[in-house]
């Protein structure tokens, strides 16, 4: 183990109770013997519904209070100002590859703890930055106009909703739409090109928890991302709990290297293809899928307790619940496949059936209600001797 992260390690041991609690009185000589952590691991350690993370009380004004999840499942991840600086500095570093210049306009259209680390990633880039509301798009799409903004910061499922109502107005003066996320889908890629053409998409990988995590060089798009050179130190760890190597996929493990609010081996839950070298010389990551507790649908965060809650009306088994977007007939619709064993004598269109009636996105609201308003797709039914219970988003390679 190098002596930054042997370091980090046992500072956040002397210093904050929920890693002596998670690593007791062990001693590591091999990182990869450090306990990884996970939103559910914060969670089951916090021994409640909310987590606070990642702060000296001593020096709370110091640091932004940057939230992720939903109400059930919130997690408040805290960033010190040197943090959110060299998140800067890091956003600086990569912006040339954007093109970006001192007369971009940007408007920013994120929720409001986010919202502010990003005005200063584009300040430090030099541009003009105001902000959207991401609750109120007729208002922001308003002050979009007036200010004559052509750079938009925000998320997928808002970009969506947005080129609608701009296209609706006329406005044309996009240049560039910088997403932040984990990744894109090609339904939704391909309607924002529908709109804007001429328009650059940019992914921009990252979480609350570490901020802006990889980065897209002038090279690739999509979803194909580069690791930084600084603060943050990468492991991508296959099935087998090993090293990916070129050609495997991975769990993407990070690591903050500070000591001002240390999350230290944490699971993303995000999975990457390790590809090839790419021309500017650094290698290759492709976001394939996330394996979680979670899946959005339509922007609705649906938890594993709910699709659990349908399986059981087939009897008590294990599955994986694939979840995608595709593109119909110039619309964005969500898809599943349902991997499982099916018994001898069973009827895979009632399996169909049952379960899209008793899976429910919303309270009250039901894939069947979906499929009857055109937003959703059929089911698909795999018959898979598939062991566990598992969902994977997999929307970013379609």
């Amino acid at each position: 183990m190098n002596r930054e992260l042997k370091h980090i390690i046992t500072y956040a041991r002397e210093n904050f109770q929920f890693y002596r609690k998670l690593y007791g009185d062990r001693s590591f000589t091999n990182y990869k013997d450090v306990p990884t952590i996970s939103k559910n691991k914060l969670l089951e350690l916090y021994e409640g519904n909310a987590i606070d993370f990642g702060i000296d009380n001593s020096s709370q004004g110091m640091f932004a209070r940057v939230t992720s999840g939903t109400s059930d499942m919130m997690g408040c991840f805290y960033q010190s100002e040197d943090e959110i600086e060299k998140s800067a500095e890091r956003f600086k570093k990569v912006s040339y590859y954007l093109n970006q210049t001192q007369k971009d306009r940007v408007i920013i259209i994120h929720n409001y703890s986010l919202a502010y680390i990003f005005v200063r990633h584009f300040i430090k880039s030099g541009c003009v930055v105001s902000l959207g509301n991401p609750f109120d798009l007729e208002y922001t799409v308003e002050h979009l106009m007036r200010t004559k903004s052509n750079v938009i910061r925000t998320t997928p499922s808002i970009a969506l909703r947005l080129i609608e109502m701009l296209n609706l107005r006329g406005y044309k003066n996009i240049d560039m739409f910088l997403l932040a996320g984990t990744g894109l889908s090609k339904a939704v890629d391909n309607q924002i090109k529908k709109y804007y053409p001429n328009a650059k998409i940019v992914m921009q990988y990252g979480m609350a928890e570490t901020l802006n995590s990889m980065y897209q060089c002038k090279y690739i798009d999509a979803n194909n991302f580069h690791t930084y050179d600084e603060d943050l130190y990468y492991e991508f760890i296959t099935d087998e709990g090993k090293d990916a190597e070129a050609g495997d996929m991975g769990e993407l493990i990070a690591t903050k290297l500070t000591t001002d609010s240390p999350l230290i081996r944490y699971a993303t839950g995000d999975i990457f293809l390790l590809g090839d070298i790419c021309s500017c010389g650094k290698r290759i990551y492709n976001i394939i899928g996330r394996n979680d507790n979670v899946i959005k649908v339509n922007g609705v965060v649906v938890f594993k307790d709910k699709v659990e809650q349908a399986i059981n009306k087939l009897g008590d088994r294990d599955y994986k619940l694939e979840f995608s977007d595709i593109e119909d007939d110039d619309i964005v619709k969500s898809k599943l496949k349902l991997y499982l064993t099916i018994k001898e004598g069973e009827d895979i269109e009632q399996i169909k059936k049952t379960f899209s009636k008793y899976f429910e996105i919303a309270e009250g609201y039901t894939w069947q209600d979906g499929l009857d308003a055109g937003i959703f797709e059929e089911i698909e039914i795999i018959n898979s001797k598939f062991k566990g219970k598992q969902l994977i988003n997999s929307t970013f390679n379609k």
